[in-house]
């Protein structure tokens, strides 16, 4: 067995539950258990989307001991366990803890009427160790054990604690790691993909990278040439009787040269009329693209397909909706974003990046 530990604040391995998954038998059933019980699903069941391990959020909260509501009109759900409350849109695929907003580090998604988020994003949320078998597909989830601690709400807004001898005992508090990279909100990482994308081919779910382009340069403003945004497909939707398609990307976190894989708050931005060059040379959001959300690519004119913000945030678009976006639309295509198209990626919320712990 292949156990994840958590130390020092911090999840040892975070994202190796995704890779072991990965790397497991591709037909074997995923099974759960929490706090040595195993929970019994009804319809939906845990399962891969990409290198993710989905599970059923009701079954796991209420099995903890929490309660599930659902609300159909916004179509959120949202889970109650102590004092712990998470919010989940199924619309937008987007999650806050204690009223934060908070990366799930993977797709939400929908299945057989189940709403379906990442298995580490709830082992965080409740406070949960967590291991993985890859050898019998087994997630093990224990809120008992005494590395297991809260981590939301979260933030990236840390204030150094500088290193000063604790009156009380012998220990010293040590100093956080230097800061490498600060990334402002409204800041723009200009990004190649790594990955063909289609709205034709793509699902749901898909998770693609795209690498940051430091214009030849060691870095971009502290993020080491060769640094990553992982993402994934957060809306396909075909060409069909005469509609272009549409494909929507979410970006989920960074993946350092070094390996480390951090969470972020981004969404799409266009790199035309919405960013440009402040003084200092980075790349910021305009004033138009600071207004432009649920931006989604429509196959309009060309494969590459035109980047567009869409009022609605339902699981389809429909000709109105896509007339409303983008009125003097050309020839109707598939969005085809094939690997090395530039992608624009807007910062939300300020993202301070540290040097790795020794």
């Amino acid at each position: 067995m292949k156990i994840l530990t958590r130390s020092s604040g911090i999840i040892l391995g975070l994202a190796a539950i995704t890779a072991f998954a990965a790397t497991s038998q591709a037909q074997q059933p995923i099974s759960v258990t929490l706090n040595g019980q195993a929970i019994q699903f009804d319809n939906a069941q845990p399962h891969r989307m990409g290198d993710t391990v989905c599970v059923p959020l009701r079954k796991v909260i209420e099995s903890a001991g929490g309660s599930v509501e659902w609300n159909s009109y916004d179509k959120t759900v949202t889970a109650q366990k102590g004092d712990t409350q998470i919010e989940v849109n199924t619309a937008d695929g987007t999650a806050k803890v204690n009223g934060v907003d908070t990366p799930t580090n993977g797709p939400i998604h929908i299945e057989d009427g189940t709403t379906m988020v990442p298995v580490r994003f709830l082992a965080d949320t409740l406070g949960a160790s967590i291991q993985w078998d890859d050898v019998y597909s087994q997630v093990t989830l224990n809120t008992n054990s005494p590395t297991a601690f809260k981590t939301f709400p979260s933030t990236t807004d840390v204030t150094p604690v500088p290193s000063v001898a604790n009156p009380d005992t012998t220990t010293t508090v040590p100093d956080l790691p230097p800061i490498i990279s600060t990334q402002p909100v409204g800041s723009v990482l200009q990004v190649k993909l790594d990955d063909d994308l289609s709205s034709n081919t793509s699902m749901k779910g898909d998770p693609f990278t795209a690498t940051i382009d430091t214009n030849g340069n060691a870095d971009y403003f502290g993020l080491p040439d060769g640094t990553k945004i992982k993402g994934h497909v957060s809306f396909v939707q075909p060409m069909h009787d005469g509609m272009p398609g549409v494909i929507g990307l979410s970006y989920d976190g960074l993946i350092l040269n070094d390996g480390r894989r951090l969470s972020i708050w981004a969404s799409p931005i266009g790199l035309d009329s919405d960013v440009m060059r402040d003084d200092s040379g980075r790349w910021v959001v305009t004033s138009s693209g600071d207004t432009k959300d649920n931006l989604k690519f429509i196959g309009s004119g060309s494969t590459s397909g035109v980047l567009v913000p869409f009022l609605t945030t339902a699981t389809t678009v429909t000709s109105e909706e896509i007339d409303a976006a983008l009125p003097n639309k050309g020839e109707p295509n598939d969005v085809m974003l094939s690997q090395g198209t530039m992608l624009g990626v807007r910062i939300d919320k300020e993202a301070i990046i540290r040097a790795p712990n020794n």
